[in-house]
Formats: structure tokens, sequence, C-alpha cells
């Protein structure tokens, strides 16, 4: 543009034009064709003026200041094509001074335009303003013709029966999220704004557009859904709201459109916007704060923020029924296909539902059946994380999630926290597990973003992850720069220094076992999902204390997967360091507890024979070994065996050691139980009230391994026939030890003796404390448990002593089937078992016959 008059530039872009009419009020006259008409160069050209002098139509106009008047022809001017120094347009569409040219600053201030009148003249080539002369050359570079209907006032714009542009697809379930918004969009008469986050895939989108086609069908007339992952999508999405409110706008710019929009639902209240997966709270708090008396309900990532604009409702993976039904109906939507497996595919996938359409539509294309998926996820985990058989790559789970942690780029730490815990169990991550107590500002952060994109869930003490998300973040992708080999493995050393450092180093103490209860669960999971391959010396110490908390528990068979294992590692890292014999130790003590008393009685004579090699007879391991031996010995009925073992040790420990020394206390007890296996019943008592005694003095009355000492006393007076004795002791032991820990092999032990000592006294009631004791076990342990066995056959003991011999049979039956798969045929409670089977089964067949 160019203006001339006296020497002067007076140039100068107004900006503002583009809503100077319609849009701020301003009523335009009737052309003399009868249509109203506007340039604008963005919208499809339906004439192309290629110059000033044929572009611009005749005009006659007066103008004034805050008006919102305008008076004569009238046209609709877009942003680039009228510019004047003198006379510029603000965005509210109203003209204003612009400060003189100083060659005009002789005339005073100039004339304002509530002074002069601006006027077009003669073709349209010059316009020429009060006092001064100035020319101006106007270009208008398209030209668009308007219904008049185009101009009505927003707030007189009628809304379409049923205007909608839902597209809802296959939804199952989620009855609690739907009553949820329900709950929250009940309010009327006001404006609503609600918003449902979570993780991407988790189905909030669905969930949405099944309340907004179903639910909300009957409460408002418009129901619009606008994709609101960056502004320009929602600007987009509010013009083609306008357009299809008024068809025709359509060929107005997106922003005027939008505008308008804006100004519809701030004057209607009959409506409802569903904003999906939106990222900046900031964007949708200034549009809702515009809008009228509607509804809007948001689906996002973003968990933290809405405070102020939205309430807000956290949404989790469906019910497994659910799941499973989503999966079936899209397997079958071209015929119906074998869905055996269903279930297991979607427990796999965490019942993302994201994940199981990505599965089940993968298995339609390709006629893979489910339990074939399994097997390809479990084998090509990272490339079935990213197949799509529709092609479409992008809605795939590996790249939904790879879109939210490139929003987390500018914070590498926030990625290296969810690749760490990828390996723990999915919930009730400690945080003591990370910062081991120790709060850092870095690591909060970290965990603070993870959880703000609904990656992470948190709360004061804990954290959780999707099962599936941590499987795509422990899965190695070269093609992902979140997942790339060695990333994942330098997470994974570091979760086990993280499990290794936190877990206590005492399996014994009843105090630590709320501690390991809660560790435990995590320590198992990164065990079970790290390849041995890679496994270090900080994986064998984590296994050894795992093995050994698991044998005190009496997970005998679990106990030696994981200390064989720690044992493998020791062999090959440090294959002469006197540690490796400590695991061989412990592994050995688990393979007896496991009902392998053979395989643990020889494990133990090859650490002895190699302690003896290293150290002298004296020695605090080679004494453990011997006494740990001895113990093996015992377990096996071989009592004259472990007897002289059992004698050295305590001797050379009285010789060595405090007198109430824990190891002293040990070997004391382990004599005192084989002088009562082999009926030196009086030396038994003594050496068993002299350990109570020192028990109580060194822990004191309320402690574990003196309520150990009070049951032992009890079972060897019982033992020795002195019921009465025993029986207030045995009960009240098998209560202060259930108080610790009900399921524990030391409560049931105490129960069992209670109930074989009651037996005499108070058949019933023994009976009745059998059959609880069973039922413990069962639930503990299981039933091939060693002592879930030893209890169904004492159980049988009961019913044959009470007159009850058809139920002592069905009790050793199920007690012998169970027992084989735990021992071996010379074990001694099988032997017991034999003998018991035999004489009942005899006893039946002289009875019928």
């Amino acid at each position: 543009m160019r203006e001339h008059g006296q020497g002067q530039d007076r140039s100068q872009h107004s900006g503002g034009l583009a809503r100077c009419l319609q849009i701020t009020g301003y009523r335009p006259y009737h052309q003399p064709d009868g249509n109203y008409r506007a340039a604008e160069r963005d919208c499809p050209p339906r004439r192309t003026l290629p110059s000033c002098h044929s572009a611009i139509m005749p005009l006659a106009t007066t103008l004034r200041a805050g008006s919102r008047v305008l008076k004569g022809q009238r046209c609709l001017v877009g942003d680039a094509c009228l510019t004047s120094r003198r006379k510029v347009v603000d965005e509210l569409g109203f003209w204003r001074r612009s400060k003189p040219a100083a060659s005009s600053a002789r005339r005073g201030n100039g004339i304002s335009a509530r002074d002069r009148s601006v006027a077009l003249g003669g073709d349209g080539q010059h316009i020429s303003t009060g006092d001064y002369a100035v020319h101006q050359e106007i270009n208008a570079e398209l030209m668009l013709t308007l219904p008049p209907e185009a101009f009505r006032p927003v707030a007189e714009v009628d809304v379409p029966a049923q205007l909608s542009n839902l597209r809802p697809g296959y939804f199952v379930g989620r009855d609690d999220g739907l009553g949820e918004i329900d709950r929250a969009m009940r309010v009327s008469g006001e404006r609503v704004v609600h918003a449902v986050y979570g993780l991407g895939g988790i189905g909030k989108s669905a969930l949405a557009a099944h309340w907004a086609s179903t639910r909300a069908l009957c409460r408002v007339r418009v129901r619009w859904w606008i994709p609101a992952a960056s502004e320009a999508s929602l600007n987009t999405g509010l013009a083609g709201l306008a357009a299809a409110l008024q068809p025709e706008l359509a060929m107005l710019p997106t922003g005027i459109l939008r505008e308008r929009a804006i100004q519809w639902l701030g004057t209607h209240d009959d409506w409802l916007l569903v904003l999906d997966n939106v990222e900046d709270v900031a964007v949708v708090r200034a549009l809702v704060g515009r809008t009228g008396g509607g509804s809007v309900l948001i689906t996002s990532r973003r968990a933290l923020g809405w405070h102020g604009t939205s309430s807000t409702q956290r949404l989790d993976a469906p019910a497994e029924l659910d799941a499973a039904e989503l999966f079936t109906a899209i397997l079958n939507q071209h015929g119906r296909r074998d869905s055996q497996g269903a279930d297991e595919v979607c427990a796999a996938l965490g019942r993302l539902p994201l994940a199981v359409k990505q599965a089940a539509s993968y298995c339609a294309a390709t006629g893979t059946d489910p339990l074939q998926y399994l097997e390809l996820l479990a084998q090509w985990p990272a490339e079935m994380f990213a197949a799509s058989a529709d092609g479409d790559a992008e809605r795939t789970i590996a790249r939904v999630w790879r879109i939210t942690l490139n929003r987390l780029a500018e914070n590498p730490d926030a990625t290296v926290v969810l690749r760490i815990l990828s390996w723990f169990a999915p919930e009730g991550i400690p945080r003591a597990l990370l910062d081991r107590g120790s709060p850092d500002p870095a690591l909060i952060t970290a965990i603070g973003q993870l959880a703000a994109h609904s990656m992470i869930a948190q709360d004061l003490e804990s954290l959780s992850v999707h099962p599936l998300v941590q499987a795509v973040a422990r899965t190695p992708d070269l093609g992902d720069p979140h997942r790339q080999p060695g990333d994942i493995e330098s997470a994974r050393e570091l979760a086990t220094m993280c499990v290794e450092a936190a877990i206590p180093r005492d399996s014994h103490d009843p105090q630590l076992w709320p501690l390991w209860r809660k560790l435990l669960p995590h320590a198992e999971a990164l065990i079970e999902r790290a390849d041995p391959a890679t496994d270090t010396e900080y994986t064998a110490a984590l296994l050894g204390r795992v093995g050994n908390y698991l044998h005190d528990q009496g997970a005998g068979k679990l106990a030696v997967e994981r200390l064989t294992r720690a044992v493998d590692i020791m062999h090959r890292a440090l294959p002469d360091s006197p540690y490796t014999l400590t695991f061989e130790n412990s592994l050995a003590a688990a393979h007896v507890t496991a009902g392998n008393v053979a395989v643990g009685i020889a494990l133990h004579q090859h650490t002895l024979t190699a302690q003896y090699q290293r150290n002298d007879d004296a020695a605090p391991a080679v004494l453990n070994s011997l006494n740990n031996l001895a113990s093996a010995l015992l377990a096996a009925h071989r009592f004259y065996e472990a007897l002289p073992m059992f004698q050295e040790v305590l001797r050379v420990r009285k010789d060595s050691l405090p007198e109430d020394d824990p190891a002293t206390l040990n070997s004391r007890n382990n004599l005192a139980r084989t002088l009562s296996a082999v009926g030196e019943h009086d030396e038994a008592i003594r050496l068993f009230e002299v350990n109570l005694a020192a028990r109580t003095r060194v822990h004191g009355p309320t402690h574990r391994m003196t309520f150990e000492a009070l049951h032992n006393l009890g079972a060897a007076l019982a033992e020795s026939g002195e019921n009465e004795r025993a029986l207030p002791l045995l009960e009240h032991a098998h209560q202060e030890l259930g108080q610790l820990s009900e399921h524990h092999p030391d409560t049931l032990a105490a129960g069992n003796t209670l109930a074989r000592c009651l037996l005499e006294i108070d058949p019933d009631r023994a009976t009745a404390l059998h059959e609880e004791i069973l039922t413990s076990a069962l639930t503990a342990h299981g039933p091939s448990h060693p002592l879930t066995v030893l209890f169904r056959h004492n159980l049988g003991c009961a019913y044959a002593s009470n007159g009850h011999p058809s139920a002592a049979l069905k009790q050793w039956e199920t007690a012998y089937a169970d027992a084989a798969e735990t021992f071996s045929s010379d074990h001694p409670l099988m032997m017991t078992l034999t003998h018991h089977l035999t004489d009942a089964r005899r006893n039946q067949n002289d009875k019928n016959s």
C-alpha cells in the first residue's frame, strides 16, 4: 500500500479489519446489487482481482470512532486489504487516530475522527481526509459474497435440532465411570466443566464419546466433539462448530469462525462440548471463561492443574469381563472366531482398552488366535507393542506413550525413573525404594511430572504403574529413543541396587516382617523379569536375602529357586569366596524345608567338607555347617547321627562364646529337641527350661524367640506325658505367636502341638483345632507343602482317635497324594502315611467282610 500527499509517507498497517463488521456488531448495508461483499485473502477465491483500479467497488462512507455505526455502502474487508497511517482499526473494529506525522505537528494535535470524515470517491483510487489530501491505494486480493442471513446477531442464531458430530465406537461396561460423569454433569442452569484423566490408552475418549452420545442426548441440543491436543486443533474444532451452526459462514477464515463459535457458546446454554486429549489446561481455562451455561467434558492425560477449572475423575482399567467382551467383539466383527485365550491376552495387557483393541484387531486381521498372540507377545514384545493391523501406527500403545515421553524430554530424569519403576511390581511401590528415605528434589520433580501426565499414580507413601506401561518401558526398541537397550539395562541395575539396599538383612525379626511384606513383591517382580544372564553380585545378595526370608516363612520350594540362582551367580562371579559357601548352606537348609531332605543332607555334607578345608575345627563357619547338617539329619529322623554333632557344637560354643550368645542358645535348643526325640525327656526338659530363662533375659518376655522356647518346653512336656503342665504353656505360646503372624510356620506348629496335647483331654476341641490349623496351612502354603501334609496327617489321626475311621482314611489318602508331589518315597512322613493307609484299608476290608 502506498500513500501520497505533501511528500509524506503515511502508510501504516491496520491489523484489525478482519472482524470489524459482523463480529464486533457493525451492521453493513446492502450493495446496489443486493449482496453483502467481503474481501479476504485466506478464503477460496471466487474472483481474482488484478489491480486496485478494478478491485475496489465505489464506496461513499462516513466513519465515527467508538460509535459502532457505519453509514453508507459497506464491504467486509480482510486484514491486509486496507491500511492508513492516519486512520487504523483496533481489535474491536473502532476507528482511532494514529500518531500524526512530524511534518503535520505545526497544525496542532491533528484532526481526530470526530472532527473529520473519511471519503472514498470516484473509482476508488483515492481517499481524501479532511484538511489533508491523502491519497491511498488499496489492494483487495479476493472478493467473497455473503448472503444476508450470515449477518444475524449470534444470539439470534437458532440451533439445528440435535446438532452433533459424535461418532462413538463399540463400547462395553464402565458403569462406574459413566455414573461418575452423570453425577458431575447433573447441575443445570450453570456452566459445568468436568475432566476425565488417566493413562494414554485407558479408554477416556471412548468413555466420553459413549456418555455424550447416549446419556447427554436428552439434556442438550448441541453435542460437539473437538480434538484439543493443541490450541490449533481446538480453534479448528470451534470453527467447525460455527460452520455447522451457520453453514453459510463456512468460507470465512478459522479465526473469525472461532470467535463466532465462542460468542454463540456464551449466549446459549443447551450445548455440550467434548474436548478430547487436552494437553494445556490454560488453553481450556481461557475458553471456558468465555462460555455461557453449557457443559464441557474434557479428556486428558494431565492429572494436575484442573483446580479452579473443573471437577475431575481418574479412569483406571476396565473390569476383566468387560475387557474380554471388548476383545471378543472386535475379534468376531467379520465372523465368529475361536476366542479361547482372550482372558489371558487381556490379563497380559493389563486390560488396557487401547492394547486390547490393538491385539484383537491384529488377531482379526491376521487370522491369529489369542493363544498364538500370547506366544508372539512373549517372543517378540517390541514388535507386538508396535504392531498395527489397520495401518494406524500412531494409535499403538508404543507410539502413544512415546508421544507422552517426548513431552517430558526437558526432564530426562522422568524417563529414567519410569524405566526403574518398570522392574517392580505395578502396585504399592514405596517411595523409600527410590529415595532410600532421603527425599531428592530432582526425584520428586520427575515423579511429579510422570504423575501429571498419568504415566504413574502416586499417593503420600507409594507409586503405581500400569503393568503394560512397565512392559513397554523395559522392552528394548532401537527405534524408540526412550527404550534404548543400554538405558534399560542400566535401569535394571539401578532397580536391583535400590531393592537390595532397602530390603532388611534380618529375616527372623517379626518387627521387620511388615517391611518384608511391603518390599517382597517388588523384589520378586525384579527377580522374575530380569534375565539370569545379566545377574550380578547385587542380584546374588538380593536373591540370598529373599531366599532366606522365604525359607523362614515356610516357602521352601520358592526359597530353593531363589537360592539356587544365587549360588549359580556366586560360582560364576566369586567361586572362591566364603560367601559362596554361605549361600550353599542356605540352599541346603531350604531343600530340607521343601521336603528334599536327602538333597539337603548331601549339600550340607559338601559345604562342611569345604569349610574344614578352609578353617580349623572350632571356626564359626565350621560349627554353623556342622549344626546345619545335624538339623537336616534330625528332620530325616536320623536322630542318633544328629545327637553327637549337636553335642559337639554346643560344647565348643559354650567354651568360646558367652552363655547367652544366640548361637549357644540355638545349639542348646537343637540338642534338647534331639534328646526328646530319642526318649531322654528329663534332660531335654532341663535344657529347654534353661533356654527359656535365657531367651527371656536376652529378648524379653514378649519376643518371638521367647515364645518359641516356651512352645518347645511345652512340646517336650507333652511328649513325656505331662499334658497338664504342658497345656497352659502351649496355649500361651500359640496365642502370642498367632498375634505376630497368623500363618507363620511357628504359629501353625504351635497350634498343631496344642491340638495333639488336647487330644487326650478334650478330643472335640482337639479335632476342631486340627481342622483350623489345616485350613490356615492350605491358605498360606497350599496342599503339597510339607507342613500342610503333616497337619492333614495329624487331622486324620484325630479322626481315627475319635472313632471316625472313614474320615481318617480320606484325610490320609489326600495327604499321601499331596506328599507324593514333594517327598521321596523314603521320607519319614511318606513312610508313616503308608503305614496308616495300610492299616486303615485293612480294617475297612475286615469290617466290610
